[in-house]
């Protein structure tokens, strides 16, 4: 949230007001011939006012000060005036007079210097004219942007970030989904629907699956619909997979898409792939909707489940078979170049990630073949 400061001040020009006062010689009664009224020029008979201006005495006649309006700065009659004008200023005052720039009103006394400079306030303008709901700065009437519950300036309605869901600036807290790019508002955050694949709230473009399920824009445009795309996708990852692992299956694996998947009671992440085996028959289901990217996560993974059942069936304990799981998928979004599935996956603090880190520290003491081999022995 920008600051924005403002620097309080008091106008020269009505502090003048009272050195008027003090230079303005008690009335006097003329009675000498030869005191004239710089006002209308005639000689003064009777009471006159005299005031110091530039360094000169300014004569004026009684009738004229009473005809003439007074300078709303420094008190002294201007010629050519009169008292009901909206506007009085003499020529000094007018060269320093200071304008509200919200109500526009002539400013006398106390007044609001914006921190860039730029804008002048007066003080009731200060205290209640509206404030950016960001940044906190006064408001100019006709330039600022009404954003849901949000009022926000010019400024900070064009730097702000905007929302993936709703588009609208992110005011206050805004929601960030490790792995993928752009922000949410807390409101979206809290109450839009959830996409199916990647867990982030939904948006205008997202579509909806049975029972209302959705997969948000973003996910939408490659998301795995049907048996027939799910197969070619998991041949091509089983395929890469072999090539840069030399990780072969020997068993024919059934695919099919997943309607619903049973949630982990132990994890904040939902279970997007299951790898199924009675006997000989292997069948891995991966959840229907999932983006190419997170596809290829959980093809990945359930493959290493798969590739364990044949080579290390006797790999003991969840901890360290859903850690070589997701060791398999941390290699193919590697060679996918999916850095942020990547970022996501190893900050995961589950069990899930906890296994991870255990095939990482056992890569980085061993060649991959030995890694193999100290896994058949746990």
């Amino acid at each position: 949230m920008r600051g924005f400061k403002f620097s309080i001040c008091v106008n020269k020009a009505s502090i003048l007001t009272g050195i008027v006062l003090l230079v303005l010689i008690s009335s006097v009664w003329a009675s000498a011939e030869g005191v004239v009224c710089d006002f209308c020029g005639k000689g003064i008979s009777g009471k006159y006012f005299i005031y110091e201006k530039n360094g000169s005495n300014m004569v004026v006649c009684r009738d004229c000060k009473e005809q003439s309006g007074s300078c709303q700065l420094c008190g002294i009659p201007v010629k050519g005036t009169k008292p009901s004008d909206s506007i009085i200023l003499c020529a000094n005052c007018r060269l320093s007079a200071k304008y509200c720039d919200i109500c526009h009103t002539l400013i006398s006394g106390k007044y609001f210097v914006s921190s860039d400079g730029k804008h002048t306030y007066c003080a009731n303008c200060e205290a209640h004219a509206k404030r950016c709901s960001s940044c906190n700065a006064l408001m100019h009437p006709g330039s600022w942007y009404k954003c849901g519950e949000y009022e926000l300036c010019a400024r900070c309605y064009q730097e702000l970030p905007r929302c993936k869901s709703c588009g609208l600036p992110v005011v206050g807290t805004s929601v960030f989904f490790k792995g993928f790019e752009g922000f949410y508002c807390q409101k979206c955050a809290d109450q839009k629907p959830k996409c199916r694949s990647c867990g982030r709230p939904c948006d205008s473009g997202a579509i909806i699956l049975h029972d209302k399920i959705f997969i948000c824009s973003d996910c939408a445009d490659s998301a795995i619909l049907t048996n027939a795309s799910l197969k070619r996708l998991a041949e091509e990852v089983q395929a890469d997979l072999l090539h840069t692992l030399n990780m072969k299956i020997d068993h024919k694996i059934h695919w099919e898409l997943a309607e619903n998947l049973t949630e982990l009671a132990d994890t904040q992440y939902r279970e997007c792939g299951r790898f199924v085996y009675k006997g000989d028959h292997y069948t891995i289901q991966i959840l229907k909707g999932l983006s190419r990217e997170i596809a290829i996560e959980t093809i990945a993974h359930e493959l290493g489940h798969a590739w364990q059942t044949e080579h290390i069936p006797s790999l003991d304990g969840d901890l360290w078979r859903e850690g070589f799981a997701q060791w398999i998928a941390a290699q193919a979004i590697k060679n996918y170049g999916f850095k942020g599935l990547l970022d996501r996956l190893e900050s995961r603090q589950d069990l899930y990630g906890q296994g991870y880190w255990k095939l990482m520290e056992l890569e980085r003491k061993y060649s991959r073949n030995a890694m193999l081999h100290v896994l058949k022995n746990q």
